[in-house]
């Protein structure tokens, strides 16, 4: 490689210059862009050989591990939006005569939820993950309010929704350390992270804690229920019906079925 006594690279070698007015900015252009369009460093031979696969893969693949390691196991149900309708709606109508619906849980449709198994682990759970986040409650005229909503993250294959319209959302169900459930938190909403070719290589997510039921010890110490909160609360997600899915072919080091 040649260089100019203050040490850049030749530009003359670099920076192809047709003419006179191209010359008076080329000294401006010395990064590697000039050399490549940056699409290009995806598909270059010597980083396919250097790391088997294109740049993309090995991104997900990293993004993979980084996951495994600072990540937790969660179960995902998602709603339906098709079938027969629930007997508590009227379709003609379009008024809801059983607000809290054992049926179809306010979905609207029969069964409401189905549960997302992931094939690639024996308990079917899926992996997220996500950052600090402050909880806040404020008491109202009517009791309690607590407020928690998070930024999760997660793989690019989990089928998460897109759409704000529908009249209920997707919830995942989280759990403490000692395997007792922790909380349910409703998806409100979900953003791909697409790449060259509309790849989607991660996806993060908005949740928030679903009202929680609430008991409290009468003189005998029995729990009396207070308050049931939200209707998923009343889900026994071993009764709903599975949709079987899990991590593509292409990806290597696929998350551990322990």
């Amino acid at each position: 490689m040649k260089f100019i006594p203050d040490g850049r690279p030749d530009k003359d070698r670099y920076v192809p210059v047709d003419n006179v007015e191209e010359a008076k900015y080329a000294h401006k252009f010395q990064s590697l862009t000039d050399l490549f369009q940056p699409k290009d460093l995806y598909t270059r031979n010597i980083i396919q050989e250097a790391v088997g696969s294109d740049v993309l893969t090995e991104h997900m693949e990293r993004l993979n591990r980084l996951i495994e390691a600072r990540g937790e196991y969660v179960y995902l149900v998602r709603r339906k939006l098709d079938g027969k309708h629930c007997s508590c709606y009227n379709a003609i109508t379009k008024t809801v005569m059983r607000h809290h619906c054992l049926e179809c849980y306010g979905t609207r449709v029969s069964g409401g939820y189905d549960l997302y198994s992931n094939t690639a682990r024996t308990d079917n759970k899926i992996i997220v993950a996500s950052p600090f986040a402050a909880e806040e409650i404020q008491w109202e005229e009517w009791g309690r309010d607590w407020k928690e909503e998070k930024e999760f993250w997660t793989l690019s294959w989990v089928p998460l929704s897109r759409s704000r319209d529908a009249q209920s959302y997707d919830f995942i169900i989280r759990f403490n350390e000692d395997g007792t459930e922790l909380g349910r938190y409703y998806i409100t909403d979900s953003k791909p992270s697409f790449s060259v070719g509309n790849r989607i290589t991660y996806q993060k997510f908005s949740a928030r804690l679903a009202d929680p039921p609430s008991y409290e010890d009468d003189r005998n110490g029995k729990k009396i229920l207070l308050n049931r909160g939200d209707l998923i609360y009343s889900i026994d997600i071993n009764k709903l019906n599975k949709i079987q899915g899990g991590p593509p072919i292409y990806d290597a080091n696929p998350l551990d079925k322990r």
